[in-house]
């Protein structure tokens, strides 16, 4: 995910990097990796590189921030999203 336009998912908003952070899962297990010097908030702590991502967890990138949630059949039954004027990474 990023601001560029090739990213699966575009975020053009305001502190996102053009390549910002990559979602893997693998084996059931989900991580999300910070991108270069990107920095992604998780709940109220700064992160660099992978973080793995538990049910419910709180990220924000730039000013979006988002709740992870997983489910059995891969279908996805409901989403929160939401976007902030400011950022909580100054």
């Amino acid at each position: 995910m990023g601001c560029h336009e090739d990213n699966d998912l575009v975020l053009k908003m305001r502190g996102v990097g053009e390549k910002h952070a990559l979602i893997e899962i693998n084996d059931g297990d989900a991580s999300v990796t910070a991108l270069e010097e990107n920095l992604i908030l998780l709940a109220v702590e700064v992160m660099h590189g992978s973080i793995p991502l538990a049910e419910g967890a709180k990220t924000e990138i730039g000013v979006a921030s988002f709740k992870f949630r997983f489910f059995s059949d891969g279908l996805a039954k409901e989403h929160e999203h939401g976007f902030r004027k400011g950022s909580s990474l100054r």
